[in-house]
């Protein structure tokens, strides 16, 4: 698959996050952008699919279910 040049408006609130993740990670903004749609294909294809995500923090019995809007 061939690359292509996009441009992108975020708001305060993504960009602040992009921010915070390329500095975390050290990963390019570039790929930090094509992981997380990546992830959120995954997880809507999922959801298609009639799965749920859940998630269980430690000391927690039972996992809470996550929803995305």
């Amino acid at each position: 698959m061939t690359a292509s040049r996009q441009a992108i408006s975020f708001t305060r609130k993504g960009f602040a996050s992009l921010e915070r993740l390329t500095t975390e990670t050290g990963e390019s903004k570039s790929d930090m952008v094509n992981r997380a749609l990546e992830v959120y294909d995954f997880l809507e294809k999922e959801k298609a699919a009639g799965g749920e995500l859940m998630i269980r923090h430690p000391g927690d019995e039972l996992p809470q279910r996550v929803h995305l809007i």
